[in-house]
């Protein structure tokens, strides 16, 4: 019985690689936007932005990977705040790069089947039982 409720359930599974096929997904999005449509940004700071995001998103996939609630919640906060967001500037990518912005809706029906999975039945039980082993 133990080992069951240890044992990473395939919905956390799928929902982790979900949220690395996101991730993947934004960066080509927004690498093909820069060379189709060049930046005003100096590279550097282009590179160092791109570096500090993907870092950022590793961290929290890499941490609800291990099972920690507070990353799962804090992840689902970010991508309803960044989905909120892109929500609003979605209609003009439409009209300026349709190719970006039907990667971009790819990206976000991806996340929301990350989310769903994450917050499934199942991952709720792994991750109650993480939280649970990690306190005793």
């Amino acid at each position: 019985m133990e080992a069951a409720i240890t044992a990473k359930p395939r919905e956390v599974r799928i929902g982790v690689l979900c949220l690395w096929v996101a991730l993947a997904l934004g960066l080509f999005g927004d690498l093909q936007h820069v060379i189709r449509f060049g930046t005003s940004v100096s590279p550097v700071v282009l590179c160092c932005s791109y570096l500090l995001a993907v870092m950022f998103s590793a961290f929290f996939i890499h941490t609800i990977s291990l099972g920690r609630s507070w990353a799962r919640a804090t992840y689902l906060v970010l991508l309803l705040l960044g989905v909120a967001i892109t929500a609003r500037g979605l209609v003009d990518e439409f009209s300026l790069d349709p190719v970006a912005a039907m990667m971009t809706v790819g990206r976000v029906v991806v996340l929301a089947c990350a989310a769903h999975q994450l917050f499934s039945y199942p991952s709720d039980a792994w991750f109650a039982s993480r939280k649970q082993a990690t306190a005793s």
